[in-house]
């Protein structure tokens, strides 16, 4: 019998190399315009983070108001208002809460110039309708704590 010799071995090529070792970051050749736009975006993420606490025990106090409405501790919803409305001077929806809270405390002169505030000012009609009960309920009590010296000359 003859000797059978294997065949060769079959030769394979090397298989392209299609990945390349990334090139770092900073070597990349980013436009100004992408540096500045990443710059004023980082500086902006930071300012957030900041300002971020604050924002977030603001809104805390405000839940909490609720909560001591309903418990009809007015005095103390009263003192957790009063900062929210000076760092947002325009927050309707704080304001009319912190009317009604003046009424329920007996602040009524307060709780008048926070009334006049909205004098000229565009309001949606549900605040209308909200500030006309708060008007109500401010003469009501004005008039049951001083029934002699009350007058509604001044009320248009």
């Amino acid at each position: 019998m003859s000797e059978v010799t294997p065949p060769p071995p079959i030769a394979v090529p090397e298989p392209p190399q299609f990945y390349e070792e990334p090139t770092p970051l900073g070597k990349l050749p980013f436009p100004p315009f992408v540096k500045v736009l990443a710059a004023v975006t980082a500086i902006a993420f930071v300012f957030g983070l900041v300002r971020a606490p604050a924002a977030i025990g603001r809104g805390i106090a405000y839940e909490r108001v609720g909560r001591l409405e309903q418990a009809k501790r007015f005095d103390e919803a009263v003192k957790q208002l009063e900062p929210i409305l000076e760092k947002y001077p325009t927050a309707e929806e704080v304001r009319i809460d912190l009317i009604r809270d003046y009424i329920g405390a007996d602040r009524l002169e307060d709780a008048a110039k926070t009334l006049d505030w909205f004098s000229g000012r565009q309001i949606t009609n549900e605040q209308k309708d909200t500030l006309d009960g708060l008007e109500k309920a401010l003469i009501d009590r004005a008039k049951a704590e001083n029934p002699d010296g009350f007058s509604e000359a001044g009320k248009a």
